[in-house]
């Protein structure tokens, strides 16, 4: 008896395998708010939106220094920052030993760093600092 459930409960299973999903687009839309998905973006498109969105961020970064907003610490203003949070203040930070972002930081290991009197060695990221402070606290 047991193994005629197990059956039953198998095949009742197995038979639901066979339908069909629902579909994604409700049964009530109207049809001519039906539209097919778009194609698949070629790569010279994508290069050209890449192209686009990196001239608009380097306008953008550019905006942001003269409004004071970008004070950013490598030679080339990093993208961090303005795309995270709306400005830079790695430049500033980094003259008190604070840590900088991510891309500063990577910047000053490739010797792109743009702060005098500043050894490269001393430069962290805040994520290196965080890693730093969690385990000095797990020491403890």
């Amino acid at each position: 008896m047991p193994h005629r459930l197990l059956i039953l409960l198998a095949l009742s299973l197995g038979l639901g395998c066979d339908r069909a999903p629902p579909s994604a687009v409700p049964a009530d839309l109207p049809p001519a708010q039906m539209t097919a998905p778009a194609p698949a973006a070629t790569t010279e498109d994508l290069r050209a939106r890449h192209g686009r969105m990196f001239k608009e961020l380097r306008a953008i970064v550019k905006d942001l220094e003269a409004s004071g907003r970008y004070d950013c610490c490598i030679k080339e203003p990093c993208s961090h920052c303005a795309m995270m949070v709306g400005g830079c203040s790695c430049g500033e930070g980094l003259r008190r030993g604070e840590p900088v972002c991510e891309e500063c930081a990577l910047m000053w290991i490739r010797g792109l760093g743009a702060e005098s009197g500043i050894d490269p060695k001393t430069v962290r990221s805040f994520l290196e600092a965080e890693r730093i402070i969690n385990a000095k606290a797990a020491k403890h």
